[in-house]
């Protein structure tokens, strides 16, 4: 049987088993540190005591739009990959920091993922994913998939002011459209 645990009050009793699971099931590139990821461990799906996935955010700033968001990460055991477990966990977070997101308070407004799977990319040609309800906003530079699901009371903190921040950002940075 599988459950999907918040991870944000029992981080202790899971540490150690997270570190196995980032070491040795499914390693971290080597530029990742692993008590960097373990500290952006948002939930965590386990069958029979044995982690087999796990989502992690992380607050980015999301040039394009000219707001913070969680940048949404999903690790699940080869395994266990044929499972809607990488599905349970992005919506299952969703929702639990979509319940903790306070419009005003200078929090990240939504979820972006940066989709790399081949066979992801290739099965799930939607600019509205039917399984996360996330939205297509286009690629990097490396040829990856940008989507976002912004919280349901999503708003902006001062619209002004973000529009500004979005020039200066523009005339400090020119990017090619």
């Amino acid at each position: 049987m599988q459950n999907i645990v918040v991870n944000d009050t029992n981080r202790d009793e899971f540490r150690d088993r997270l570190v196995r699971y980032f070491t040795d099931i499914i390693p971290l590139p080597p530029e990742v540190g692993i008590e960097e990821r373990i500290s952006e461990v948002g939930m965590v799906c386990v069958e029979n005591g044995r982690i087999i996935g796990v989502a992690t955010i992380a607050k980015v700033l999301i040039r394009q739009l000219g707001m913070d968001m969680w940048f949404y990460r999903t690790r699940v055991s080869p395994d266990h990959r044929h499972v809607d477990i990488a599905r349970s966990l992005a919506n299952d977070l969703y929702a639990h920091m979509d319940a903790q997101y306070e419009p005003g308070k200078g929090m990240p407004v939504g979820f972006f993922y940066l989709i790399e799977a081949e066979v992801l990319i290739r099965n799930l040609p939607h600019c509205v994913w039917p399984t996360t309800g996330a939205v297509f906003i286009g690629l990097d530079n490396m040829g990856r998939q940008r989507s976002i699901k912004y919280f349901t009371r999503a708003m902006l903190d001062d619209p002004w002011e973000t529009s500004q921040r979005v020039v200066r950002q523009a005339v400090e940075q020119p990017r090619v459209m």
